[in-house]
């Protein structure tokens, strides 16, 4: 169901310009003498090639026109709707007894991140909650959380800030995959940059497409986290800095183009089999295989006459190093997975 209205409020514009349209049908202003006449102007002097660059033009600019608006309507709506923002500061006990250390010791940190992996599941249904929060997400894109990390008074302290409409799920979801976590609401909310200080931030983004992989803590030999507290911990006194990941739900279907992840698995299939648009003639493969033997090298020969065991007949073989394999493997386990339009930011400040 979700899926289905979501299919349907993402094609809004198109709702709104047939509202317009029937409306001005009704009132008289839109009729079919009105149609023929747009038809004669078009046919006629200095000719249709001029008034299609007209008509291109003004296309143009209406398009733009209108996703200026959408972005202004979007963002004037998301400053209201940030004013009902709410600041959860996370905390754990630590492990003061000697089992509780051992405990910890013991347990892998794969294991430990993992559990977050199955807290970033969970929260991807917060889009779903009911008809009108799909709506409004859909349109307006209001369901956003915001994960940061932050060095403050020689201290790093986690928080977690999403809007007051949400906030009981993520508390809910929060504390059932980490039992001993306190969430206690913040008035302000963490300022990386204080009066007087200069501050310096950067944004990370991925450059290739988004199916594509990365490295995760699956592939990690040490703990990402101490590796980022160990930054921290070099930082001087009074300096402050923080690392913001701001996600937002993307849903990999869609009734007409798919998704996501139906085109991660499209591109990762003609990864993994390498198909070409090879120029063969009917009875004389042996030929064309001797030829690129002779002018390629025996590699061009082997790779033409073999087959991937899954693929079909012609299919070739492709030989990849081991590195390919395990970036395709990880994308495999990617596509997979449910995704988040995420921004991720860096800021220092001294």
């Amino acid at each position: 169901m979700g899926v289905f209205v979501r299919f349907l409020v993402s094609f809004w514009e198109l709702f709104v310009i047939a509202g317009i349209a029937s409306w001005n049908i009704i009132n008289g202003w839109l009729t079919w003498e009105r149609i023929k006449g747009w038809w004669t102007w078009y046919i006629s002097e200095p000719g249709w090639w001029s008034h299609t660059l007209q008509i291109v033009f003004w296309g143009i600019t209406l398009w733009t026109l209108w996703n200026l608006t959408k972005y202004i309507i979007r963002l004037l709506y998301q400053l209201y709707w940030s004013k009902q923002l709410v600041c959860m500061k996370i905390t754990q006990p630590r492990q003061e007894t000697h089992k509780d250390r051992e405990e910890a010791t013991e347990k892998d940190f794969r294991e430990k991140i993992g559990v977050m992996d199955q807290l970033y599941r969970s929260l991807h249904e917060i889009s779903e909650m009911n008809l009108w929060n799909i709506i409004r997400s859909t349109i307006f894109q209001t369901d956003l959380i915001s994960f940061e990390i932050v060095y403050e008074k020689e201290k790093i302290n986690f928080y977690v800030i999403t809007n007051r409409y949400y906030q009981s799920v993520v508390e809910k979801q929060i504390t059932s995959y980490y039992p001993d976590a306190y969430t206690d609401l913040v008035k302000d909310l963490p300022n990386p940059r204080p009066k007087n200080m200069k501050a310096k931030c950067f944004f990370l983004y991925q450059k290739k497409e988004d199916w594509r992989p990365f490295k995760t803590y699956k592939a990690s030999e040490n703990d990402p986290l101490n590796n980022i507290t160990n930054v921290f911990s070099k930082l001087q006194k009074g300096d402050r800095a923080a690392i913001q990941l701001i996600i937002r739900p993307r849903h990999g279907h869609n009734l007409l183009f798919g998704g996501w992840q139906k085109y991660g698995r499209k591109r990762l299939n003609q990864e993994l089999l390498k198909k070409k648009d090879n120029f063969t003639i009917a009875g004389f493969g042996w030929l064309i295989t001797f030829v690129n033997a002779f002018v390629l090298g025996k590699d061009s020969a082997i790779t033409s006459i073999s087959t991937h065991p899954q693929a079909g007949s012609g299919d070739p073989f492709i030989v990849r190093d081991q590195s390919t394999d395990e970036n395709l493997k990880f994308a495999g386990a990617k596509i997979v997975q449910p995704g988040f339009d995420s921004m991720l930011r860096i800021v220092g400040a001294s």
